[in-house]
């Protein structure tokens, strides 16, 4: 049996050591896109400017993106709202979210931006009730459409809604909950969105200073993981009661 000496043992322990560990080290691509004169959202201007590097060759496939905070600085926009543009270019099949690595470029078949769909996914945007009037389902459906309510008056860059349903208290079930968002790839950033959504509103709606606001979530908020859509997309809600701000009797 041919023997190796301590020295050459230590050198192969480091090769293999440092061809383990540069499997997961992947540079973080220094890239901002140019999203200034861009009509529509802020989170589409972001996806297409992705598109157009992508198409002039300025990112390549495997490349990592910067973090949602990264560039939200570099953009002057909030982090929900790079949040958004990273799941909607996974859903155009542009980008894929990695948990613990980051967000990477797939890259593109070319075509335009807002029709790059990956061929085996089913894209459930658009939902109808079914034809017939005599399906129990459609009219329990037509009815709940019926109490929808837009808000134009409301800057939301998540989603944000109410239940009234007993969580972890049943005293709290006929108030009802508001419920804030955050969307991602990332379990942490969307949770702190889910947070910063809720902290902005008692900013906007209860006349709380942010401080307040803050204090407030910290010892009411409950933060529950709601959906996991296109895998890794996190879909974190964060729950206050509405009867905290009950005037007592």
């Amino acid at each position: 049996m041919e023997t190796i000496s301590g020295r050459t043992y230590a050198t192969l322990n480091l090769v293999l050591a440092n061809a383990g560990v540069n499997r997961y080290i992947c540079m973080v691509t220094i890239w901002t896109p140019r999203i200034e004169g861009k009509k529509g959202p802020r989170y589409l201007a972001i996806v297409e400017g992705l598109f157009e590097d992508l198409a002039a060759g300025k990112l390549h496939e495997g490349s990592r993106l910067p973090t949602h905070r990264d560039l939200a600085e570099r953009l002057g926009v909030t982090v929900g709202t790079v949040s958004r543009a990273y799941a909607e270019a996974a859903r155009r099949g542009l980008v894929s979210g990695e948990v613990g690595r980051g967000t990477f470029v797939r890259g593109t078949s070319g075509g335009d931006a807002g029709s790059s769909e990956a061929e085996d996914v089913v894209d459930l945007g658009q939902n109808h009730p079914p034809d017939a009037t005599t399906v129990p389902q459609r009219t329990a459906l037509l009815e709940a459409l019926a109490r929808l309510t837009v808000r134009r008056d409301l800057a939301m860059t998540m989603p944000h809604y109410e239940v009234r349903r007993p969580l972890e208290r049943s005293s709290a079930a006929a108030a009802g909950y508001y419920v804030t968002t955050g969307i991602g790839p990332d379990l942490f950033v969307a949770s702190k969105t889910a947070v910063r959504e809720m902290i902005d509103r008692l900013v906007a709606t209860r006349g709380l200073a942010p401080i307040e606001a803050y204090e407030l979530c910290s010892v009411a908020l409950d933060l529950k993981i709601s959906e996991i859509v296109d895998h890794p997309n996190y879909v974190v809600s964060a729950f206050l009661p509405n009867d905290l701000f009950v005037a007592a009797r």
